[in-house]
């Protein structure tokens, strides 16, 4: 996996993320602590050649985030960089009274744009999971992740029915993109 920061000195289990249950597919890794968390729910669920896959899957998922984010955040930078340089040119161009809608229209297409450039940040972190269950099954094979994900899928039936937004699929959803894939 040509992984080279990867030097885990603790796993920690853990029940919730903020607010949220911390699903049973999940993984972060804390690399300024070398931690490595996963869920409290999946704990002993797994055996060691069982978690092999998720593992996998996630690492490849951390390893390629910065890259594939960069794609999202340059618009976004950009756009917020510029926007006052926009607003001040708008201002100096168009600073007498007539033209007063004009600057609010300029601030609220500049709000606008900067929202919108948030969403494809969003999309592309369920897209990346999706792409990377792709590559961890050229690694451990498709039948494992598929068998692993399926064991974790039946220890809590509310967190992986359903979808579950933009950031990340659910365990369902992960399941059912790795049996469309070709063999």
């Amino acid at each position: 996996m040509n992984y080279y920061k990867f030097n885990i000195q603790a796993i920690s289990w853990k029940g919730r993320i903020g607010a949220r249950r911390f699903p049973p597919d999940a993984l972060i890794i804390i690399p300024r602590f070398y931690i490595l968390q996963l869920s409290n729910q999946a704990m002993g669920r797994l055996s060691p050649e069982e978690w092999r896959p998720i593992l996998v899957s996630g690492l490849l998922y951390y390893k390629n985030l910065n890259r594939g984010m960069l794609k999202v955040v340059l618009p976004t930078i950009a756009t917020a960089l510029l926007s006052p340089f926009l607003i001040l040119a708008d201002v100096k161009l168009l600073g007498s009274s007539q033209f007063g809608v004009l600057y609010d229209l300029v601030i609220i297409a500049l709000i606008i744009i900067l929202i919108l450039s948030i969403i494809p940040f969003m999309i592309l972190q369920k897209k990346l999971y999706l792409e990377m269950d792709d590559k961890a099954i050229q690694i451990v094979g498709k039948e494992s992740l598929i068998a692993s994900l399926t064991k974790l899928a039946s220890i809590d039936q509310s967190m992986t029915t359903g979808k579950t937004g933009f950031f990340r699929p659910s365990i369902q959803e992960r399941i059912q993109h790795l049996a469309n894939l070709p063999q």
